[in-house]
């Protein structure tokens, strides 16, 4: 009669059913304590097999079936477990953990225990069987490995910190000196002149170094209301003369020796005091009366006027402190088409693009055509005594002179969805947002090209500041904000529509 399975003896009708087939069986064993204080386990596993002899078997019944009619593998188990766990621990108390886990020590611990359950087995009718196994691990002396690699591996980053730290002020002093040594040079001209392969590490150094200091706020135009949102991420909304409807960009600008804002709006444009946003100055053209759908999409300061841009307003300017009517009004059909993109290169000369044409005018004087090659002009950036033209379809051109001469021409790959200066050490790199996604960032006078890493594609607006780049995301909800220096990841990510329930038009620090 066979013994059920999941057990090794059976007590049925008077009679005694043993199982004779061999048995495999571990035992998980420790902790115990080596000489080192290290915790240390085991796991031992051998064959025992129930012995025929009537000896054996009465021995056998005694051990596993004393006032019980059935005996598991687990009560086999157990009834050695205590002789088993006392010869680990006397195996390994003498020498440290480490020592145990080598193979040759290990099989000393493993004839001890297999003294101690022979012992038990001759005592209970049973014997044991090859193959005996034994293997050992020390949980601490693991982590305290673990935690040695740890401090190695953070000791090597802090040296490897320390050693690009030593670089860095090595490559800053150097990049200082050539300053000094040749100051009619620009940063950039001094940068290209630097090994290709340390170009990047100074670039970020130069970065880094020039970022001191607190961050001026970011303003942005949501509606018809004006936002500032400082370094921290602080929000402040003020609203705008409401007569001149849903606000479209904002421009920093000095007037008279003073900071102010610029804020283009559908009917008009607001002269803001950057230090007392509340006090704006309205300056409005009833041209075209509650008619326009579109907006001022820039402004700027020449001569003493203010100048804007509209798409159906056409060139609009102001005299300033005179905000009822224009002095001066340049139709769409008085410039060939819808002008954007308004600025200055100085009190002579106002600069704005008509689809693929750059336009040129001085503040009393009729507008020209400058350039009509390429794709359509995406943004204008002053520069004096340059004037960078960026184009959609990758294609920067650098004008100088009276007559704005092209002197150069570069081209980034990709699509440009906006652009944006960024100062850097008394001149400036160009951001570029390009519809693949990412922010780009190259020099006017250097090669050097820096990416920096976003989750969206496709933003809308840029900015740049000595400390900060500020993006508006492709729905227009949301500021995306990285430190200069730090390209690899955004520095912030803020949801801005769910404070102001409008979209972001635009956004500028100052």
């Amino acid at each position: 009669m066979a013994v059920a399975s999941g057990y090794i003896a059976v007590r049925s009708g008077g009679q005694v059913i043993v199982q004779t087939s061999p048995l495999r069986v571990t035992w998980h064993l420790g902790p115990a304590h080596a000489a080192d204080a290290h915790e240390l386990r085991g796991t031992f596993t051998c064959t025992i097999q129930p012995l025929d002899a009537a000896a054996d078997r009465s021995m056998f019944e005694e051990t596993f079936l004393a006032g019980r009619d059935t005996a598991t593998p687990q009560d086999l188990v157990n009834h050695f477990t205590a002789a088993l766990q006392d010869a680990f621990a006397r195996a390994v108390r003498g020498l440290p953990a480490e020592h145990w886990l080598e193979e040759a020590p290990r099989a000393q611990v493993s004839d001890a225990l297999r003294a101690a359950a022979q012992r038990v087995a001759f005592g209970c009718g049973v014997r044991l069987l090859a193959p005996i196994q034994l293997a050992t691990f020390s949980p601490t002396l693991q982590q305290q490995r673990s935690e040695s690699l740890q401090r190695q591996a953070a000791e090597l980053r802090v040296s490897a910190q320390i050693e690009h730290m030593q670089r860095a002020a090595e490559l800053l002093r150097q990049f200082r000196a050539a300053q000094e040594a040749a100051p009619e040079l620009s940063a950039g001209q001094i940068l290209a002149r630097i090994s290709p392969a340390d170009q990047g590490a100074v670039l970020q150094t130069l970065l880094a170094a020039e970022a001191g200091g607190m961050a001026p706020p970011l303003w942005a135009v949501a509606g018809g209301q004006l936002l500032r949102i400082d370094a921290a991420g602080k929000v402040q909304a003020f609203d705008l003369p409401r007569e001149l409807g849903p606000l479209r960009s904002v421009t920093p600008a000095e007037v008279n020796g003073r900071r102010w804002l610029l804020v283009g709006a559908r009917g008009g444009v607001s002269i803001v005091d950057a230090e007392d946003p509340g006090q704006a100055q309205a300056y409005q053209d009833e041209g075209g009366g509650g008619r326009w759908q579109l907006g001022f999409n820039s402004a700027a300061v020449c001569g003493g006027a203010l100048w804007a841009s509209h798409g159906e307003a056409g060139v609009v300017g102001w005299e300033i402190g005179r905000g009822d009517a224009p002095v001066r009004v340049l139709r769409p059909g008085d410039v060939g088409g819808e002008p954007r993109n308004l600025t200055v290169l100085d009190d002579s000369c106002i600069v704005f693009s008509r689809g693929v044409r750059l336009m040129a005018m001085a503040p009393d004087g009729p507008p020209r055509e400058v350039d009509d090659a390429g794709a359509p002009i995406v943004a204008l950036l002053s520069d004096p005594p340059r004037l960078i033209v960026v184009r959609e379809d990758g294609e920067m051109c650098f004008h100088e002179g009276p007559q704005l001469a092209v002197v150069s021409r570069r081209r980034h790959p990709g699509r440009i969805a906006a652009a944006a200066l960024l100062p850097w050490l008394g001149s400036h790199r160009i951001v570029l947002a390009t519809a693949e996604g990412g922010l780009w960032c190259v020099g006017m006078d250097d090669p050097v090209v820096t990416q920096y890493l976003g989750p969206y594609r496709g933003l809308r607006a840029v900015a740049g500041c000595t400390q900060r780049i500020a993006a508006v995301s492709p729905d227009r909800q949301r500021l995306v904000f990285w430190d200069v220096w730090e390209w690899r990841q955004p520095s912030a990510d803020m949801h801005l529509a769910s404070i102001t329930r409008h979209r972001i038009a635009d956004v500028a620090f100052g």
